[in-house]
């Protein structure tokens, strides 16, 4: 069985192959907070954004302000900006969350 998906931002394509090994590999990505999002005025809690299997979230920046240390009662605001790592099949379910926008000119290496 051979899988093969093309993963576009509009601009760029990416050969995704699920069966390679760099599948394994986490990923970091930044998404900012649209203010019509679902996840606005929600809780880390009530996000899900913690319970989401081969993810995590590192960082949230505010206003120019990093929070490193997240607590589940931390409440999220549009036009927050948030620094995610994990594998490449976490980062894609999460690109897929309504009201979140990818950060292209945002760079992060978490060690």
């Amino acid at each position: 069985e051979i899988w093969m998906v093309l993963i576009s931002d509009g601009d760029d394509w990416i050969l995704w192959d699920p069966n390679a090994e760099i599948c394994h590999r986490n990923y970091n990505i930044v998404l900012a907070v649209k203010s019509a999002s679902s996840l606005n005025r929600k809780t880390i809690e009530r996000s899900g954004l913690m319970r989401m299997s081969g993810l995590k979230l590192v960082q949230i920046e505010r206003e120019g302000n990093i929070i490193s240390n997240i607590s589940e009662d931390f409440v999220i605001l549009s036009k927050d900006h948030l620094y995610f790592t994990g594998v490449i099949d976490a980062i894609l379910a999460l690109t897929q969350l309504d009201g979140l926008t990818l950060l292209e000119d945002e760079v992060f290496f978490f060690v």
